[in-house]
């Protein structure tokens, strides 16, 4: 019998297969095209918000991987237009660790990451952007800052959510 096969789904499980044994060096977690963040360890995102340069380095193989780039090239070895096209993913992710590194500390909810699979943040960051507006999350009720965010979310609410990411991986760090 003749099975049908999905190309996309296909092509996504062989970038996700591709970046798994930098991923598992790294990471105790397996990697599969339906992994959301929220399933990661706590260690997982701690490690991944803290950007050392291996992570770069698996962030920009899964996401070559799934743009479909060839998988003997390195990031330094794309041209401009795909280089910045890897770019924009890969800072479109980086922002949804780090709003999930935020979401467990309790200080923050509504954010990409919350609906969509790692996979999905890649292969359609552009159009998930323009669904999330603003493209940062809300600050809960319940942290202390609340009613100056409300003051100042229309006009500089995305710098104040940036500027606790610090605070929010140095109270991540010590619960992990």
């Amino acid at each position: 019998m003749n099975k049908v096969v999905d190309l996309k789904q296909f092509s996504s499980n062989r970038a996700v297969a591709r970046t798994q044994k930098r991923w598992n060096a790294l990471f105790p977690e397996e990697l599969s095209t339906e992994t959301s963040l929220g399933d990661l360890s706590d260690r997982t995102i701690l490690t991944l918000a803290n950007l050392g340069r291996e992570v770069m380095n698996v962030f920009y193989d899964l996401i070559m991987g799934l743009l479909d780039y060839d998988p003997k090239l390195g990031f330094d070895d794309l041209e401009g237009r795909d280089k910045m096209r890897v770019l924009d993913a890969s800072l479109f992710l980086i922002d949804q660790v780090r709003w999930e590194c935020l979401k467990r500390v309790g200080w923050v909810s509504g954010f990409a990451a919350e609906k969509y699979a790692i996979v999905e943040l890649v292969l359609h960051n552009e159009s998930i952007k323009k669904e999330f507006q603003p493209r940062f999350p809300n600050l809960n009720p319940s942290h202390p800052n609340y009613s100056e965010f409300l003051r100042r979310q229309n006009i500089d609410g995305e710098a104040m959510i940036r500027s606790m990411i610090p605070a929010a991986l140095a109270a991540f760090n010590l619960r992990v």
